[in-house]
């Protein structure tokens, strides 16, 4: 036979056929575990074509003597390590041998992603800071939350020694103060934070110190203060202690701002002067977020009645886009209070109800009452809502006052723009 052959050779075929019982073999051994013992990925068998050389293949007229013994395999080169590989069977059609390669990918692929640890921090209610600066006890609230983050096996009270030595040794990753000014501290939270007696620092828990702190409840979320703020000066700790109010009172995870307040609302809440609180702002990076709401419609009334009810924050607004109606309409827009966003992440809510709940004890609250009342400022006369269907469903209730609602998310760098539902 000098000719070039019509068909696959019968020595071609034969080779193709042992092939074909190796893989089965090799997938029998990978299904039994017996072959990769070490590794729970299945064998992965090449499915290549193989590879025909187009020169005429020199096949003798002697049958193809074809062993009937097992393949032996070695244990050696399939030697599988915990990361992933892949075995490849290869057949060379000229000397008809069965070659097995192992893959091993790139030392890129598998090293692992770098994770960057979270700074450590602390948990902290708002309305506890915030009781903490009305009473201008933020130096003494300081050292209660380094007490309470040293205090882990959560005993509930430390060695003196041990606390003047983390708190105040120069070598100590946690030095805030000197000794004579952490006796001063002590002094100054005796009874409200803690209860020290001679070697020991007893501390008081939260619900305690709310109490102490005139907080009647804890709203809002806890959220996680850097342990950097407080190593930090009094200054500092004061503006995050203010910042956590914006962390805390953010509607839910999306809507990283809550909704707008006023410089004379927060001045009542917190007890810090407009001013003062521009200054915390800067300081402690809480950003803030421009507001207006778009009403009716250009009129003479409409125009004198919210001039009448906003003064010098109306103004006239056209929209070009036609966000409101046909393009280029004329309404009666105002400015609103800004909305803020907190630096700090939220913590999970854990024991605020039970928490709640001793406040509530301690207060000696009326039987019959709800202690997991929502407080009546959260429900009545509540003007901003964070969709319109929630808006409409508070403004059937009660139009005796208007009722805002954001069309969508706002875009940054943008003012936000609210529509409203006007009262009756």
């Amino acid at each position: 036979m000098n000719g070039r052959p019509d068909g696959p050779s019968p020595a071609l075929l034969a080779a193709q056929r042992r092939l074909e019982e190796v893989k089965r073999s090799y997938e029998l051994l990978a299904a039994s575990g017996e072959l990769l013992a070490d590794s729970r990925e299945p064998l992965a068998v090449s499915d290549e074509p193989l590879a025909v050389s187009d020169e005429p293949l020199a096949v003798s007229d002697e049958p193809l003597a074809v062993s009937d013994e097992p393949l032996a395999v070695s244990d050696e080169p399939l030697a599988v390590c915990c990361q992933p590989s892949t075995v490849s069977l290869q057949l060379s059609a000229t000397n008809h041998q069965l070659s097995i390669t192992k893959f091993q990918p790139p030392a890129s692929s598998l090293q692992p992603a770098t994770v960057h640890p979270s700074p450590p921090s602390t948990p902290l209610h708002p309305d506890i800071a915030l009781g903490m600066l009305r009473q201008e006890m933020a130096a003494s609230g300081r050292i209660w939350l380094l007490l309470r983050y040293l205090d882990t096996d959560g005993r509930g009270w430390l060695y003196v020694d041990q606390v003047q030595q983390r708190l105040c040794d120069k070598e100590s990753d946690l030095r805030v103060c000197g000794r004579r000014q952490l006796r001063s501290l002590l002094h100054q939270g005796q009874g409200l934070f803690w209860q020290r007696d001679k070697e020991r620092l007893w501390l008081r828990s939260a619900a305690r110190v709310a109490t102490a702190l005139d907080v009647e409840r804890l709203r809002g979320r806890p959220v996680a203060l850097p342990l950097s703020v407080l190593l930090g000066g009094v200054g500092q700790v004061r503006a995050h202690f203010y910042a956590s109010f914006h962390s805390g009172r953010a509607a839910n995870e999306k809507e990283k701002a809550g909704g707008p307040i006023s410089r004379a609302t927060l001045e009542k809440i917190t007890h810090v002067p407009a001013r003062t609180q521009r200054l915390y702002e800067r300081r402690a990076g809480v950003h803030s977020q421009a507001n207006m709401a778009v009403g009716e419609r250009l009129s003479q009334k409409n125009l004198q009645e919210r001039a009448w009810r906003h003064g010098r924050a109306t103004f006239l607004f056209v929209d070009s886009e036609g966000r409101q109606g046909p393009a280029g309409g004329r309404y009666v827009a105002w400015r609103m209070p800004n909305s803020y966003q907190g630096p700090h992440a939220s913590c999970p809510k854990g024991r605020l109800k039970k928490i709640n709940r001793q406040i509530d004890l301690v207060n000696s609250r009326a039987q019959g009452n709800d202690p997991y009342r929502v407080d009546a400022r959260d429900t009545v006369d509540r003007l901003f809502h964070s969709s319109g269907q929630e808006a409409g469903r508070a403004y059937n209730r009660n139009q005796t006052h208007d009722v805002y609602y954001p069309p969508g998310r706002p875009r940054p760098g943008q003012r936000r723009l609210w529509r409203v539902l006007p009262a009756k």
